[in-house]
């Protein structure tokens, strides 16, 4: 598994930007895929911790199940108005279930929580992409 920590390594610029992006919000927009194959788009809490992303599922909640189906995944930071700050991060690659004690407390997000599962994303490629003065400007890695 390629975990945030080796992301951070093999660019860590972009992996800045990224990090930057996930503290403001703490959450960013998942993309799955459904049971008919279809994409769905659900907003999901991120938190670093312990070198991974983790999101922390409601247990039998759609997310988990299509992730379950289809591990792969797509996260983009929020973008809450056309001036905030008018870019976009992305993240691809795949949701993998991780038990590890100190990631699953890290990731809990209510309080009494819900039962969930945490999933972090095993790290296959990043973007980030900027607009200036009407001019886009591209960054991408790919493992």
């Amino acid at each position: 598994m390629f975990s945030w920590a080796d992301f951070e390594q093999a660019t860590p610029e972009l992996a800045a930007i990224g990090r930057e992006r996930i503290e403001r919000h703490g959450f960013m927009l998942l993309g799955t895929i459904r049971r008919d194959g279809t994409p769905r788009i659900s907003p999901v809490g991120v938190r670093l911790a312990a070198g991974q992303l983790a999101m922390p599922f409601v247990r039998g909640s759609t997310k988990e199940r299509d992730v379950g189906r289809d591990s792969r995944v797509l996260l983009h930071s929020p973008m809450l108005h056309a001036d905030d700050p008018n870019d976009e991060f992305k993240l691809r690659g795949r949701a993998v279930e991780v038990e590890d004690p100190q990631v699953r407390d890290a990731a809990k997000l209510w309080d009494p929580p819900p039962e969930f599962d945490v999933f972090c994303i095993d790290v296959e490629s990043a973007a980030f992409v900027q607009w200036e003065n009407g001019e886009m400007t591209v960054t991408r890695w790919e493992r």
